[in-house]
Formats: C-alpha cells, sequence, structure tokens
C-alpha cells in the first residue's frame, strides 16, 4: 500500500474509532411500563428519587385538560401522573404511595377524573384539590391563575396536544403559562386572563393552519414559533430556546401520542433539557437538530416502549440506521 493509502486508512479509522468513542459516551435510558399510567409511574421515579409531597394527577385518556399543568407542576417541583376516568393504575397508587404524597391536584372536572379516583387518593390520607373549569380554556385559565405572576405567556391550540408538549417543558422552566385558543377565535377565558394579568409578550405555538393570523393579531407582541408539521415545529421552538436549555440532556417521546410526552414534560423542565418529538419519518429539520448538536448529549431518556417509539426511530435519527429510502408513486 503506498503512502497516500496508509494515510486515507488512518484518517478512516480514526474517525471511526472517534465515532465509537462519540457513541459511547452518551448514556440511554429508556423510561417504560406495560401501559402509558405504568409509565407515567416510571417517569416519575427517574425525576423524583426522593418524593415529593405535591403530585397532580391528569386524564390520561384526554389531553386537552391536562396540556397546560407541567408550567405550574415545575412550581412545585412535582411529578405529573396519570389516571383513567374512573380508577388509578395500581401503579400509579402504589407510586403515590412511595412518593410520599401529602397534597395531590386533580386537574380536569368529573368528566374527565371522576370522583372515585378522588375518593381512591383520600382513602390514602391524601389532601385532594382539583382545578377545573367549565371547558378546556377555563381549565387552562384556572391553572395560569395558580401561578405565579408573568407577563410572558403560551398560546397553543386546543385541538391536539403537538405543540403545547413540544413547548411545556421550556414554558415550565420560564413560568410561563399556557393558555388555549380556537383556530379563528380567542375564547372569553383566555382574553379575561390576558387583560387581568397585564401580559406584555405571547408565544404562538403552531401555523396558520391551527392558529389564524386573526387570533395573532389579537395577542399582545405575539410571536409565533411553527413548521410544516408538529416535528418541524417541535425542533424550531428548541431552536428558539436553545441559549436556556441544557443540551448534554434530551427526552424524547412519541410524537404520535400525548401520555408520554405529558407526563415526561415535568422530566424534562427539572433537567432544562429540551423534549424533542419522534417518529420513525419525523423529517429532515429533526435528523439536522440531531447532527448539529450529537457531540454535546450526553444523556438521552426515552419514554415510552417499543410500541410507543420503535428502536428503529432511535436508530434513524442517531443515524445508526440508514432510513428507507421512500417510493415515487
Amino acid at each position: 500500500m503506498n503512502k497516500k493509502g496508509i494515510c486515507a486508512l488512518a484518517l478512516t479509522l480514526s474517525f471511526s474509532i472517534s465515532s465509537i468513542v462519540a457513541a459511547a459516551t452518551v448514556n440511554a435510558d429508556r423510561i417504560f411500563g406495560l401501559n402509558r399510567y405504568e409509565t407515567s409511574a416510571a417517569i416519575s421515579e427517574k425525576g423524583f428519587t426522593k418524593g415529593s409531597e405535591v403530585v397532580f394527577i391528569v386524564s390520561g385518556e384526554n389531553f386537552p385538560d391536562a396540556l397546560c399543568t407541567a408550567p405550574l407542576a415545575k412550581k412545585y417541583n412535582a411529578p405529573i401522573l396519570l389516571s383513567g376516568k374512573n380508577r388509578l393504575d395500581p401503579k400509579v397508587k402504589e407510586r403515590l404511595q412511595s412518593l410520599n404524597a401529602k397534597k395531590v391536584f386533580v386537574v380536569g372536572g368529573t368528566g374527565v377524573i371522576s370522583e372515585d379516583v378522588v375518593e381512591e387518593m383520600q382513602a390514602l390520607g391524601m389532601y385532594t384539590e382539583r382545578i377545573y373549569g367549565l371547558n378546556r380554556y377555563a381549565t387552562s385559565a384556572k391553572i395560569a391563575g395558580n401561578m405565579s405572576a408573568s407577563n410572558e405567556i403560551v398560546v397553543t391550540t386546543s385541538s391536539a396536544f403537538a405543540d403545547a408538549l413540544s413547548i411545556a417543558p421550556i414554558a415550565a422552566m420560564k413560568s410561563m403559562p399556557i393558555l388555549l385558543v380556537d383556530k379563528n377565535e380567542i375564547p372569553k377565558e383566555t382574553t379575561d386572563f390576558i387583560k387581568n394579568h397585564d401580559i406584555s409578550k405571547v408565544y404562538l405555538i403552531g401555523g396558520p393552519g391551527v392558529i389564524s393570523d386573526n387570533v395573532k393579531g389579537q395577542l399582545p407582541n405575539a410571536t409565533r414559533l411553527y413548521g410544516n408539521t408538529r416535528y418541524e415545529t417541535n425542533i424550531n421552538v428548541i431552536n428558539n430556546f436553545k441559549e436556556e436549555l441544557e443540551l448534554s440532556k434530551l427526552v424524547i417521546a412519541s410524537g404520535a401520542n400525548f401520555p408520554d410526552a405529558l407526563s415526561g414534560s415535568i422530566l424534562a423542565a427539572v433537567n432544562k433539557a429540551p423534549l424533542m418529538l419522534l417518529s420513525e419519518k419525523p423529517g429532515s429539520l429533526t435528523d439536522e437538530f440531531i447532527s448539529q448538536n450529537k457531540e454535546n448529549i450526553k444523556d438521552t431518556l426515552v419514554l415510552g416502549g417499543t410500541a410507543v417509539l420503535s428502536q428503529n426511530a432511535l436508530d434513524y435519527v442517531w443515524g445508526d440506521k440508514e432510513r428507507p429510502v421512500e417510493e415515487v408513486k
């Protein structure tokens, strides 16, 4: 072999060894249970090893009331656990006890979490307080009203979960309430909160297809953050607040379903980590984000089992496996 060939081989080996070393420094941990409720309990075990006197219980079946919970949970440094409408999952009940919870905030009315669930917790000696309104907008305003004063808020759509969950950890870190709107209208509850709390800055999450420019124009000093898909919006939100995040850590959840990302939003917040939504085909912006930040990421927390977030999705985004080329039809 000539001298050029030897140099090329040495350079190739050097890069290969460097890549292996870099990959070895990333601590990957998948957090999951047999269902969404068990996963929420497992997430709280990871994030709240010393227990928590305050806990938030939200619906694992419906997302609107629960979407705005993370910023208030961060105020108390409290975990978010999921419940069915009529009963606590045994693992969640067990986790409530191991946390030594004294007070439980139940988010949403009896239509999403019944009094039977409340009575289960009261029987364990826990004080419960329900935070709710007549609708999802009123509930979000009630949650916001329980937070410390802030002149900045987040506004997202009430009809989908991904945009709210993309910014939930960041909103929690910055003590910004999350309020809901319709595509073409700002509900009275949201308008009243803005008027009564001297709001001077709004981060509007989602494009004109989910929240119209007419709505944006009615919000004070609104900055719209969005992309063409939920995954692009997710990355654009993360990049906008990049300087305030700890990018050595990354929380990853499915972008197709809300429960794991919802429970994990508070885990991301307490770690000052971005919450990245993922699927097997999230788009080039997600791949670019990982490529640009791969050297800095040391710890990844993957929420949910392979049934909700496949190993292929992770292998593709990390470049460990080449994405299949889609056929042109």
